[in-house]
């Protein structure tokens, strides 16, 4: 008789240092979709620049905090948000709620 254990996606990811982020993504453009649907890309930039495009548009400043990266986008509070590599090189980005805020391929 085999048993099968379901496993929560949360489980299988690796959780994403704000070292690891500043070293994997500055200068990197981000392709990836929102929960409903729609594409955005976000560029980190080393000097702390951030920018998205695509069905948000924004610009703003960011830095690497221990457990992810925060972000200010323009005229807005700053908002932390954690990032976790799941299997197939998707990186799973959440907000302080937990919620996933978005998805993307792993550069």
């Amino acid at each position: 008789m085999a048993v099968l254990v379901a496993t929560p996606i949360s489980v299988l990811a690796q959780a994403l240092t704000g070292d690891q982020i500043a070293q994997q993504w500055s200068g990197k453009i981000l392709a990836g979709q929102l929960p409903k649907g729609g594409a955005i890309q976000m560029r980190l930039g080393a000097d702390g620049s951030a920018e998205m495009s695509g069905a948000t548009a924004r610009t703003g400043t960011w830095r690497p905090v221990p457990s992810g990266y925060c972000v200010t986008w323009a005229a807005q509070r700053e908002n932390c948000f954690t990032a976790a590599r799941e299997s197939e090189g998707t990186i799973v980005v959440r907000g302080k709620n937990g919620v996933v805020l978005w998805r993307f391929t792993a550069p």
